[in-house]
């Protein structure tokens, strides 16, 4: 097996692993799939790293995107290859902000980046679901004419700007510092630019957010979700 940075030659096998993997997979694939690997200059773009095996077949990945957020998928593997997280300590692109991926996937990582003492804001594991569309039932007033969803980019910016930074504040424990704002608005400009956020108006009013953080033409990952008091 080799351990090492994965290229632009190693898409393919890493798409087909990763597509193995999916419920677990899906902002790994959905940035793979956006950005690619080598691509430096795109919001999405990281820095992969994969056990591929001689013929080129990729068994685990870990991957850091420039907001610091280390993603992991080892598939069937209970830890991460004690070599890959060498390879990846090695050149380490960024400070390490976040881990994520299956609970024990990522607290293996934890252990073996030796942050297990680190102090966290959030670290706890989320229980994953899936909805097939065909299985969605509709709520029967779903057409009523007080309510609507409309494109995030109807809704007020500065409206916008508050909800996803006491998002941010609530729910995945950032920081209340003027760094937080910076992220805020360079994440809403990329979401307005993908079409990838809605609002909810009842009555005229806007009521609650929802999006995609990760997309993929069979499949999509439901995020942020805020319904503000």
């Amino acid at each position: 097996m080799q351990y090492r940075k994965l290229h632009d030659a190693d898409f393919d096998a890493a798409n087909a692993f990763l597509a193995n993997h999916a419920a677990t997979s899906m902002v790994l694939r959905g940035n793979l799939r956006t950005a690619g690997i080598e691509r430096r200059r795109h919001p999405l773009s990281g820095t992969y790293f994969g056990e591929v095996s001689e013929v080129g077949h990729v068994s685990a990945i870990v991957a850091q995107f420039g907001n610091g957020n280390v993603f992991v998928q080892a598939g069937e593997q209970a830890t991460i290859p004690h070599a890959l997280t060498k390879a990846f300590r090695a050149e380490i692109p960024h400070p390490v902000a976040g881990i994520f991926g299956d609970a024990d996937q990522a607290a293996d990582m934890i252990d073996q980046l030796g942050l297990g003492d680190a102090d966290f804001a959030i670290n706890a594991s989320d229980v994953l679901y899936a909805l097939d569309l065909a299985d969605l039932i509709v709520p029967v007033n779903v057409r009523a004419d007080g309510f609507q969803m409309v494109d995030a980019e109807k809704l007020d910016r500065s409206t916008l700007l508050r909800w996803l930074r006491a998002y941010e504040i609530e729910a995945l424990g950032a920081q209340d510092t003027p760094l937080l704002d910076s992220k805020i608005a360079s994440r809403l400009v990329h979401a307005l630019d993908a079409r990838t956020m809605w609002g909810l108006i009842v009555d005229g009013k806007p009521v609650s957010l929802s999006g995609f953080n990760a997309q993929l033409p069979e499949m999509v990952q439901v995020g942020p979700v805020w319904t503000p008091v």
